[in-house]
């Protein structure tokens, strides 16, 4: 036996089970990008956005589900509406007559903490608190 074929994680010897190939998304990156030895998935968004279409990419003959809904391979998803903060997806990919995977996509919606300074600040100025 050999390597696994693109689509699936293990060794080779031990088997080859499905996986996600690639996760798209209509607003952000994905950190990590997907890899087969990584279940945890983060992605970060403005408040602006309040729902993500999600595309996932597996083999031939593997099936999808994101939050419990089969979806169909390279088929965008919609996310419900996001919450402000951390919102979590599960992505499973399934074939049959193997063990099933179970990546979780983290999804963080809203602003972050900004440092905001004048070039020409003095004693008793309050524009260089932080917003």
């Amino acid at each position: 036996c050999g390597a696994c074929p693109a689509g699936y994680s293990g060794d080779g010897e031990s088997g080859c089970d499905p996986a996600l190939m690639t996760l798209s998304f209509s607003f952000g990156g994905l950190d990590p990008i997907v890899n087969p030895s990584q279940d945890a998935l983060r992605v970060s968004v403005p408040v602006t956005i309040a729902s993500l279409s999600l595309t996932a990419t597996v083999a031939d003959g593997v099936s999808v589900e994101i939050d419990g809904e089969p979806v169909s391979p390279s088929t965008p998803w919609v996310t419900p509406t996001l919450l402000l903060g951390e919102n979590v997806i599960e992505i499973e990919v399934a074939q049959a007559g193997r063990p099933s995977r179970t990546y979780t996509l983290t999804v963080t919606r809203g602003g972050s903490v900004v440092y905001v300074k004048a070039s020409n600040t003095g004693y008793f100025d309050r524009f260089g608190q932080s917003v």
